[in-house]
């Protein structure tokens, strides 16, 4: 069976393309798509990847490309995966100078694009443009958040954390930077950021060990991070999103490793050690610098405990050992 052949052309490539993968979206999907065309910067294409959705997905974004010539939608013949559907609208989009990726059921404020094409214009040494990052609930509206406790509250009290450490130029050294992506929990706001489409290209793109964190951490490695604080990107908590993912079973399905296998960080460990060989401009000194980086991350707290020493978190699916406190505020992590 051969894919659904793209709906929608452009005559010249404009100067940003966003990718949106899709499985499903149809609560969404629609607010989602007008953000992007509705954005102040208009030079921009949407390409949307299909993958074998059930719902409304189909009518809704054969309807938009019908509407607006800057819309491309591409259905998949197959369920590829979340992963490769992420990076199938990275190679379904035409080689625009900026690429940026947007999920069925996120928005931006309307400047978002025009604030990070031009941060990445005044700064040639830039790979990533992104602005700051907000939880909002399924009807759009913010949610409260709770400085101290460094983490937002939905509706039903879930604590919901993210790491904002991030959310500032990342101007350093290029270890310094990587160094900074490794150390960091919250990368909402970058992953959804503007990327230079040919620093992106020498990155890994999405891989199943590693995702988002890896991706940025090779960017990290060739180049600036620049923080637009003019510019917000917003995060939508729902009964659908990914936060509530079962990460084992995720890497699983991704996969097609058994659960033991995928419950190990062998591969992502040597993902990152991969990454620090293959930077085209790191010293041999930065290189060593950055290998001892990814054996501090992979040494952290308690990280070998939990995901390598048989346990209750590992086997039984709890939280901690019945000897241990409960965190009061880990209800949800993002």
């Amino acid at each position: 069976m051969r894919p659904t052949p793209p709906t929608g052309s452009l005559r010249t490539p404009p100067r940003v393309a966003i990718g949106l993968p899709v499985h499903n979206g149809a609560a969404f999907l629609e607010t989602a798509i007008n953000d992007v065309l509705g954005q102040t910067f208009k030079d921009v294409v949407l390409v949307i990847a299909d993958n074998v959705s059930t719902d409304a997905t189909e009518v809704i974004c054969r309807a938009a490309a019908e509407r607006d010539s800057r819309v491309i939608y591409h259905r998949n013949a197959r369920d590829i995966g979340a992963l490769a559907n992420f990076n199938r609208v990275y190679e379904l989009a035409p080689a625009t100078p900026y690429f940026a990726w947007a999920a069925y059921d996120d928005v931006r404020s309307p400047n978002y694009f025009e604030a990070t094409v031009a941060a990445l214009d005044d700064d040639p040494g830039a790979v990533l443009a992104y602005g700051e990052c907000r939880m909002i609930d399924e009807d759009g509206q913010p949610l409260p958040y709770d400085a101290p406790l460094g983490a937002y509250r939905t509706a039903n009290g879930t604590l919901v954390h993210d790491d904002r450490q991030l959310e500032r130029d990342l101007d350093q050294t290029p270890v310094a930077r990587f160094e900074a992506v490794l150390e960091s929990n919250g990368v909402n706001a970058p992953i959804h950021g503007l990327f230079r489409r040919d620093a992106l290209a020498r990155t890994s793109l999405h891989t199943p060990h590693g995702s988002d964190n890896l991706l940025l951490a090779e960017a990290a490695l060739l180049g600036r991070f620049r923080t637009v604080s003019a510019a917000t990107f917003f995060y939508r908590i729902h009964a659908a999103s990914t936060l509530h993912l079962d990460r084992t079973a995720w890497t699983k399905r991704e996969t097609g490793e058994s659960a033991a296998r995928a419950r190990l960080p062998v591969q992502t460990f040597r993902n990152y050690l991969r990454a620090t060989r293959s930077a085209p401009s790191l010293t041999r000194a930065q290189q060593r610098r950055a290998q001892q980086a990814v054996i501090r991350y992979a040494l952290r707290g308690n990280a070998l405990r939990r995901l390598f020493v048989p346990g209750l978190d590992n086997y039984f699916g709890l939280k901690r050992w019945p000897w241990q406190p409960a965190h009061p505020h880990t209800e949800a992590t993002s």
